[in-house]
């Protein structure tokens, strides 16, 4: 090897020893003020080398040193093929030194090279100049031993790692993963390494002078007995070996051994305290399993809700859907509804514009009436005068005007209920029940012309109870029957006007009675007589809905409208009808409005107000163009008695 070769080597291990051994060096010249070797023997011995032994020595000391800085490292010095064999059994033996023991024989090295390479070491500590000595910075020397200061930036930067890395090796987790990693002799090292690492508050001081300077002494005797040649080693042996050290060594081995059969007690200890840590941890690890398990359970679970509330979500998406469809709906039909109340009030208003030319039509005919009445009326005056004088020579006796009247009007109904007797043998009506109401009138005119007028509201008793029992049955043929709704609603039109008809008669009646019988006949009499045309012409309608479920319809229906037309209202009926009717319209017409105020949609008691309505207004019509088609001349001729 050249000469520059050999200095750039001990230049390069020189230089990482100085930064190595800092705080080791400050702390020795803190203690003595010098740095001085604590074995002359060891020092002796490494001066004693020549220049490869020293070389070797020096690069197995520095081998040692990066591998303890590096936390990665080896438990020991890997073996080298192009070492001798116990070269490199002393190369692993380094990893056996405690911190302080392996410092004090790298501190010798560092001192050595000084000694030998002065001119290398000289420009290094003049580039890397040791700090003095602070108190402040050794306040606790126990603690920072293992620390030392950076000459410059670069140097606390390239040593805090080893610094951080040195502590970590006492730390009892990686004992045990090496334990677990290394084969049994890589352990063995290893567990020698920790065991000469351990703190010094549990073992033996390590920086005790005997044990130190032995120790060392014997190793540097191996290292020394390693590092010579095979022929050199035992000229050496037999010149500088002594049965003191001899002896010496045997003990220092046994009592190595020793220490490593108490470590390995120490260390069965551990194993079981860590077998029964395993259980421990391995029994937490089934309960974490169970955990786990359960708590994919449950997410399971949370998953399957989540999927529910999702199908749901999508149903009420449908169903809201369905709704709006069914609002569009509703809000068509209301709008159609809404244009058929428009055309209703239109044609409404179109009826009470015809209610109004029919008014002034009925206006004008009454005032001819007036006219024509004014000259009968004067006419009469005439023929009474005659007829009073006629009446004075007349031996029989005049009957009272209430039987003249009762008379007339018995005469009257007598006619009605014949013409109806052949109506009532294929009818609805059983002729039971008609001459049932025909007893109730009699008995009503009996009591008008009784002493008590109270007694016609006895009669009238009977006269509702029979008119009842004519409505039952046409109700049971009607719900029995399949009839068309234009004739079911033409047959209601007719339980009205009987119904309107039994109202005003009860009126009548009720005020002949309270007034004892002075309130106009006619009034009551006209009233039995519309009442009896409601009834005939129910029992008429009802026998031919009946024929015409049987195929007469055609023949029974025109015999029906010719007795109608042949039963034409005179003028002063018409007028009274009229009336009525429009009394009625107007009331009708009232709720009408009533009902559109209150209510938007039209519900079935609008319908039957409208649908009252137009009937009123039909039959107003239809008696106004039979009276007036039936309207003649004659009808206002009054009956002239010629006297002789």
């Amino acid at each position: 090897m050249s000469k520059d070769t050999t200095l750039q080597i001990a230049a390069e291990h020189y230089e990482s020893l100085r930064g190595y051994l800092a705080s080791h060096i400050q702390k020795l010249m803190r203690e003595s003020g010098q740095v001085k070797s604590k074995s002359a023997s060891a020092r002796d011995k490494l001066m004693k080398l020549n220049k490869s032994q020293f070389q070797e020595l020096a690069t197995d000391v520095y081998d040692e040193m990066k591998r303890r800085t590096d936390e990665h490292a080896f438990p020991f010095l890997p073996v080298r093929d192009d070492f001798h064999p116990k070269r490199n059994q002393a190369r692993q033996k380094l990893a056996t030194l405690s911190t302080n023991r392996f410092r004090d024989l790298a501190t010798d090295i560092y001192y050595e090279i000084e000694r030998r390479f002065p001119s290398v070491t000289k420009s290094i500590q003049e580039r890397m100049p040791l700090e003095p000595y602070s108190p402040k910075q050794y306040q606790y020397p126990e603690r920072n031993m293992d620390r030392y200061p950076s000459q410059e930036k670069s140097s606390q930067e390239k040593y805090a790692r080893d610094r951080s890395r040195e502590r970590n090796e006492r730390d009892r987790d990686r004992d045990r993963m090496r334990e677990r990693d290394y084969p049994p002799r890589e352990r063995e090292y290893s567990q020698r390494k920790d065991s000469s690492n351990t703190p010094p508050d549990y073992q033996k001081p390590a920086t005790s002078p005997a044990v130190n300077v032995s120790s060392l002494d014997n190793l540097m005797a191996d290292i020394g007995s390693m590092l010579t040649s095979p022929r050199s080693q035992s000229s050496t042996l037999n010149k500088e070996a002594s049965s003191n050290e001899i002896n010496q060594l045997k003990k220092d081995h046994e009592d190595e051994i020793n220490k490593l059969q108490k470590e390995i007690d120490e260390l069965k200890t551990e194993v079981q305290d860590l077998k029964a840590s395993l259980e421990e941890k391995t029994n937490a690890l089934e309960v974490s399993e169970e955990k786990v398990k359960k708590m994919q359970s449950d997410y399971d679970e949370k998953e399957k809700e989540c999927k529910d509330l999702l199908e749901e979500k999508e149903k009420l998406v449908k169903d809201y859907e369905d709704l709006e469809n069914e609002h569009q709906n509703l809000q068509e039909d209301y709008e159609s509804r809404e244009q058929m109340a428009k055309d209703i009030r239109q044609e409404v208003a179109n009826l009470l514009d015809e209610v109004k030319v029919l008014q002034e039509k009925n206006e004008d005919l009454i005032a001819e009436k007036e006219k024509m009445e004014e000259t009968i009326r004067k006419l009469k005056e005439n023929q009474d005068t005659k007829e009073d004088n006629y009446s004075r020579r007349s031996s029989s006796k005049d009957r009272s005007p209430k039987e003249k009247e009762s008379s007339a009007v018995r005469s009257e109904l007598g006619k009605i209920f014949d013409d109806i007797g052949s109506d009532l043998r294929d009818g609805i009506i059983q002729e039971d029940r008609v001459d049932a109401y025909e007893d109730a009138i009699n008995n009503l005119l009996d009591a008008k012309e009784s002493e008590k007028p109270t007694s016609v509201l006895v009669a009238m008793k009977a006269i509702v109870i029979s008119c009842k029992t004519i409505t039952e049955d046409i109700e049971k043929f009607e719900n029995a029957s399949n009839i068309r709704s234009d004739e079911r609603e033409h047959l209601d039109n007719l339980k009205n006007y009987l119904s309107e008809s039994l109202t005003t008669l009860m009126t009548s009646a009720k005020s002949y009675a309270t007034s004892q019988g002075k309130s106009p006949v006619p009034e009551l009499e006209d009233s039995l007589l519309s009442l009896t045309d409601s009834v005939v012409d129910l029992i008429r309608y009802a026998r031919d809905l009946k024929i015409d479920l049987r195929g007469g319809a055609s023949s029974r229906r025109k015999e029906y409208k010719g007795r109608e037309s042949s039963n034409a209202k005179t003028v002063p009926e018409l007028k009274d009808f009229i009336k009525d009717n429009t009394d009625k319209i107007v009331v009708s017409i009232q709720s009408l409005l009533y009902n559109l105020r209150e209510s938007n949609s039209f519900d079935n008691e609008f319908l039957d107000i409208v649908s009252g309505i137009t009937s009123i207004v039909d039959d107003i019509i239809n008696e106004s163009h039979d009276t007036l088609d039936n309207l003649s001349a004659s009808d206002y001729k009054p009956d002239i008695v010629i006297l002789n």
